[in-house]
């Protein structure tokens, strides 16, 4: 049911908003992890399919119905993680919920206190080392005040190789431009492991960041082509799948078509997941210009 509903929607058959609605509904009482985490994938984790994502708009009307969707779900998930006897697969997917619809500084704030202390969050749930860095990463990528510290004092408690990768992506994630600057250097500098590279390159454009993406484009047109032709195939693919210079605009999208036209020894599948970027960019163009449509017309 659910995945016909969210196919109609993408398809324009059935509003965005409309599906929202619904989801925001019927997720306090869905029992079944798996569907709830489908949905959630659908409102909060499918890049720029994403309902929330879709929903935001330059128009501030329209833009605080979305926020207001967005606050219903941090609410739910906030009741999910204090509720007793679910199960560990539940905990798991709303504690996801719970970091990636934090946006508001109230929200953030509240993260922050899990660090100090879990007590608010039910007993059953227990708050380890990869949660300790979900939160410090979610606090980071919108900008909270003293997020370099968290990472810093966080780095200390876990020396571990992968506690090493989460610190990266935990500051390559940051907004801040000369951050970005900096990490997109250190990636196509060719200097980097390939497990630094994907640890960066995943976390440098969080949906909540995609239009950074405009900014930083110089770089990525600049040095992608040096670093497709060096033969480090592994590389460019993943910087080619998470950095691609695309978001929700037709000229991002032509941009990028022109590049790839122009640009030579790009390994396949590198090409590949640029031209899926370039083909997703163009769809949500179609998927927001609808959503906002439909949004108006509720007005």
């Amino acid at each position: 049911f659910w995945d016909t509903m969210w196919a109609m929607g993408v398809d324009g058959l059935w509003d965005v908003p409309g599906f929202t609605e619904m989801a925001l509904r019927e997720l306090p009482t869905e029992s079944s992890p798996r569907i709830g985490g489908r949905l959630l994938v659908d409102l909060l984790w499918s890049g720029d399919r994403a309902a929330l994502y879709l929903l935001k708009s330059e128009d501030e009307k329209l833009n605080q119905y979305r926020d207001q969707k967005r606050d219903i779900l941090q609410a739910i998930a906030w009741t999910k993680m204090t509720t007793k006897g679910l199960s560990s697969s539940d905990y798991d997917i709303w504690f996801k919920a719970l970091l990636s619809s934090a946006e508001t500084p109230e929200s953030l704030n509240r993260l922050a206190g899990l660090l100090r202390s879990p007590k608010e969050l039910a007993p059953a749930f227990k708050l380890g080392q990869d949660q300790r860095w979900g939160i410090i990463t979610q606090l980071s990528a919108l900008g909270f005040a003293n997020a370099s510290t968290l990472i810093a004092a966080e780095n200390k408690k876990d020396p571990s190789s992968q506690g090493k990768l989460a610190s990266i992506g935990a500051e390559a994630i940051s907004p801040a431009k000369e951050k970005k600057e900096q990490w997109l250097g250190k990636i196509f500098s060719g200097e980097l492991s390939y497990a630094d590279v994907r640890a960066a390159s995943r976390k440098l454009y969080p949906t909540v960041q995609r239009e950074k993406r405009a900014d930083l484009a110089p770089i990525f047109y600049a040095k992608f082509p040096k670093l497709a032709s060096e033969g480090n195939s592994n590389a460019a693919i993943e910087v080619a799948r998470s950095l691609a210079p695309t978001y929700c605009t037709a000229e991002s999208a032509a941009n990028l078509g022109r590049f790839l036209k122009e640009t030579k020894d790009i390994p396949e599948r590198a090409k590949r997941s640029l031209l899926i970027a370039k083909q997703r960019a163009e769809a949500c163009v179609k998927h927001r210009v609808r959503t906002a449509l439909a949004l108006q017309q509720r007005k």
